[in-house]
């Protein structure tokens, strides 16, 4: 999947296959866009992504064969996400927790503030297709981003970390997690 401002697109083989530089097809699937880059998460057998004006999901048709992007927000959280600054919807980030299923995204939901650091998560529990907002606290550390972390050997829980500045003296910041 090729994800654009304008629109979602599928590259692949000419039979369905794998595609190959001399044996490709490029379909549009969407014209709904990508919002923000750092929305998108890939959950197993499916995306996720903030549009201009909701959250989608990629949906697979069998009988057509097809793929379609679905508003996962319009039914449930529509004038919630709305209210969300569109300046600020852009700089989105996002995170999957792939084992208790929940996709994390980070928001600024203040008017003309610095957008990339973050005083607010939505969460979407995929197992109860359910929307919950969290508050992040006023003060420091400042949160600048989001990533779920798993070992290599899968042997350690996998965590969902938060990156985050810390000012130490005026000049200096900290990076910690």
């Amino acid at each position: 999947l090729v994800f654009s401002s304008n629109g979602v697109w599928m590259i692949r083989g000419s039979q369905g296959q794998g595609f190959q530089a001399n044996d490709y097809v490029v379909e549009k699937i969407s014209s709904v866009g990508m919002h923000s880059p750092h929305s998108v998460v890939d959950i197993k057998n499916t995306t996720m992504w903030w549009g201009e004006d909701g959250i989608y999901t990629m949906q697979y048709d069998p009988n057509y064969n097809a793929y379609s992007a679905v508003s996962i927000s319009s039914d449930t959280i529509q004038s919630f996400f709305l209210d969300i600054p569109e300046a600020n919807r852009q700089y989105v980030k996002a995170a999957y927790d792939s084992i208790n299923f929940i996709v994390y995204w980070l928001y600024n939901s203040t008017v003309d503030s610095t957008p990339y650091i973050y005083n607010k998560v939505l969460a979407f529990d995929l197992l109860s297709k359910s929307f919950y907002p969290w508050t992040i606290g006023d003060g420091t550390p400042e949160i600048h981003g989001i990533t779920y972390i798993q070992d290599a050997n899968h042997t350690l829980t996998p965590l969902i970390k938060y990156s985050t500045t810390i000012d130490i003296n005026g000049t200096t910041e900290s990076l910690t997690y």
